[in-house]
């Protein structure tokens, strides 16, 4: 049986970190399915905002230093420098992102959360996105946004970014049902299924998608919805329980 089965009242439990709040200024958000290609990448590089650097955090990942250089590699290629936020640098007492964006890559959501948990870094990222600062994630990186992540069948506190629950590889891993029962479990909620080489450019609760995959808003009342790129709507139309009070 899993944890989503067995809690009586699972809500209970979940809280956003304590410096993310709904009543601060917010930045924009960059969620991406996973396995994004390069002309996605590109497309998203337009977001960022001049020099065009990025600090990636690879807590998610069994093998950070590997992780970071292939995505160095991978941004030097569309003009983008890196910096490295990984184990050690999670802890610098005097951290601060002053980066154009941040990225952070897949792995393991739980282990992100884990890792994060009560370091400058976290407290960090926060600040950065109350002071309108742009965070992408991908894959691991981007179930971590909500206050609710899918973890396995089972479910764990996100980093709170926004209310919604977003899940990845969406299509490709068969993951509605997964989705559909969390939205279900939380029905204040809704879903975001997000396919890979896909993402959704999240901003005051208006959602844009790009890519060549579609993005599926899932409701406990109102049913699925599919998005495709170039669409773009407000997800207060799905629900009013968006805002982190």
């Amino acid at each position: 049986m899993s944890v989503i089965e067995q809690q009586h009242n699972p809500i209970s439990s979940i809280h956003s970190q304590p410096e993310i709040s709904g009543n601060c200024q917010s930045g924009t958000l960059i969620i991406i399915g996973g396995r994004a290609e390069r002309q996605t990448l590109h497309a998203i590089g337009d977001y960022i905002n001049p020099p065009k650097d990025l600090a990636v955090v690879t807590l998610a990942s069994d093998e950070p230093e590997p992780n970071y250089e292939n995505y160095k590699n991978i941004f030097g290629q569309i003009g983008m420098d890196c910096l490295h936020f990984g184990m050690e640098k999670r802890s610098e007492q005097d951290l601060s992102i002053e980066t154009s964006g941040v990225f952070v890559t897949g792995g393991k959501q739980d282990m992100l959360m884990e890792r994060l948990a009560g370091t400058p870094l976290s407290r960090e990222l926060g600040s950065y996105y109350r002071k309108g600062g742009t965070i992408i994630g991908t894959s691991a990186g981007a179930s971590f946004m909500g206050q609710i992540m899918p973890v396995g069948d089972s479910y764990a506190p996100g980093f709170g970014f926004i209310t919604p629950i977003i899940d990845q590889h969406f299509s490709q891993k068969n993951r509605k049902e997964r989705l559909i029962g969390l939205v279900q479990k939380f029905p204040d909620r809704i879903g975001i299924g997000i396919d890979e080489n896909t993402a959704v450019i999240y901003k005051d609760d208006d959602i844009h998608v790009m890519g060549e995959g579609d993005v599926y808003v899932i409701t406990p009342t109102k049913g699925e919805v599919v998005l495709r790129e170039g669409d773009v709507v407000n997800l207060s139309m799905y629900s009013s329980s968006l805002k982190i009070n």
